[in-house]
């Protein structure tokens, strides 16, 4: 196993007050950042300094409201794409915050205002319903546009283009390759490769482009995460590097560790506390373009900015 490391943030951003537990983050081409205040079902969005520039949305349902809002992710246009985790939708934001549009739909009320589509993650359920969502958590985009979705609660990834068209889908519930659990978080790095942190399955699946403009069903990479495990809520998150360096949080142990493609174990830093060192059930994760690294420090109200030091696998003997 790497040796823990007490990295010191470099940066820290704090959630304004009204709001709490947050999740998503995200960083533009600019720097700005982009927090998912989920218990005050807003997006707070900073400036490179750290300074609130605004915050977008409002518990509700209607156009521009949100409902315990997660993951986060920002086009090449600096668009902004939101989980809107219980209105069982994708929300989609201009660079100036303006709102352009929302794709998915919860058929089923589950109290307190909560929608869903629930499939079970049976195929045939999810085939028949392509954009009927689940408790989504995560959300990224690739180069070209396409929006891909940590159905959660449905036990899929579903595929849309950047206004919502439903495109295809990929897996179901269950244990098997390509199959999931509980995916939480999705990743893009510069290769298309596609990273699903696949939380109660307790691993990372890695699916690769097939050539056909796709990625394909079967993951080519699989490898273990301590610290995941089945029935828990605590929102573990995955973000990629460009060149494939993939950070998960582990609120479990307070943790954030990096992998290489292989699974490698590259480094682990965090531990319990309040210091610029410690983190406090760890969240979201998102990737600076400078290649620094934000982890959303969930229980404490913040998010941290970590430099990465430069590591090194030694060979195996």
């Amino acid at each position: 196993a790497a040796p823990e490391l007490r990295l010191v943030a470099q940066a820290v951003v704090e959630l304004p007050a009204g709001g709490g537990g947050p999740t998503g983050v995200a960083v533009d081409g600019q720097g700005r950042l982009f927090l998912a205040d989920t218990g005050g079902h807003r997006v707070h969005i900073y400036d490179g300094q750290g300074q609130l520039v605004r915050s977008l949305g409002g518990f509700g349902s209607e156009p521009g409201q949100l409902y315990e809002p997660r993951g986060l992710a920002v086009d090449a246009q600096g668009n902004l794409y939101v989980a809107d985790t219980w209105n069982a939708r994708i929300v989609k934001y201009s660079p100036d915050g303006q709102l352009l549009g929302t794709w998915g739909r919860g058929d089923q009320d589950l109290a307190d205002g909560r929608r869903a589509t629930i499939t079970d993650g049976d195929p045939a359920r999810n085939e028949a319903n392509p954009l009927g969502l689940f408790g989504p958590r995560g959300v990224a985009v690739d180069r070209e546009g396409k929006v891909y979705i940590a159905d959660t609660g449905n036990k899929r990834i579903v595929v849309t283009d950047s206004e919502g068209t439903f495109l295809y889908q990929l897996g179901s519930a269950g244990a098997e390759p390509g199959q999931f659990n509980e995916p939480t978080g999705v990743a893009l790095d510069a290769q298309g490769n596609l990273y699903v942190a696949d939380t109660w399955n307790g691993r990372v699946q890695v699916f690769a482009p097939d050539g056909s403009g796709r990625v394909g069903s079967i993951p080519i990479v699989i490898w273990e995460v301590g610290g995941w495990s089945a029935n828990t809520y605590d929102d573990p998150s995955i973000a990629a590097s460009p060149d494939g360096t993939v950070y998960v949080s582990v609120p479990s142990r307070n943790q954030v560790v990096a992998f290489n493609l292989r699974g490698d174990v590259l480094l682990r830093w965090g531990g319990r506390g309040s210091d610029l060192a410690s983190l406090s059930s760890p969240s979201g994760i998102a990737v600076a373009p400078d290649g620094q690294v934000w982890v959303v420090d969930r229980a404490a109200d913040r998010a941290l900015r970590f430099s990465m030091p430069a590591v090194q696998l030694e060979p195996a003997p």
